[in-house]
């Protein structure tokens, strides 16, 4: 596999928190990594000792996110509306907004509800975020 393939792959942790790696010898860059394994490892632990069963843990983990991933996504590949920050502002209003109605109110409908919010905030910030125009003609 070229190294071109591969470099993006062993490096996507850095994209995670920029500028975490900033003037850190390769020997903390290893340590934070273990150390994130490490307590998302104790997360699922205690995740999986409180929950109901396995159906629940998969529901959950599947409805967390997706809401916001799925107005995303259906804005970025077939509109050219919105950028960068209506992105990520979707992201996250969709998982808070499902937490606090799943979690927090018990609401039944609280997936449509993220889907809606997440929507709303896409739009929203859409209007003031300007995408950048990415020339894909090859060269």
């Amino acid at each position: 596999m070229p190294q071109s393939n591969c470099y993006p792959c062993l490096r996507t942790s850095v994209t995670y928190v920029p500028g975490l790696y900033t003037r850190k010898g390769e020997g903390t860059k290893v340590f934070t990594e273990r150390m994130g394994v490490f307590v998302m490892g104790i997360v699922a632990y205690v995740l999986a000792l409180y929950a109901e069963g396995v159906y629940n843990l998969v529901k959950d983990a599947s409805s967390f996110g997706s809401a916001g991933i799925f107005v995303v996504f259906i804005f970025g590949m077939f509109t050219g509306i919105g950028g960068t920050r209506s992105a990520l502002v979707s992201l996250v209003v969709g998982a808070v907004v499902w937490v606090i109605g799943h979690y927090l109110i018990g609401c039944e409908l609280s997936y449509l509800l993220a889907l809606a919010s997440s929507l709303v905030a896409y739009l929203a910030l859409a209007a003031f975020d300007r995408p950048k125009n990415i020339d894909l003609t090859p060269t």
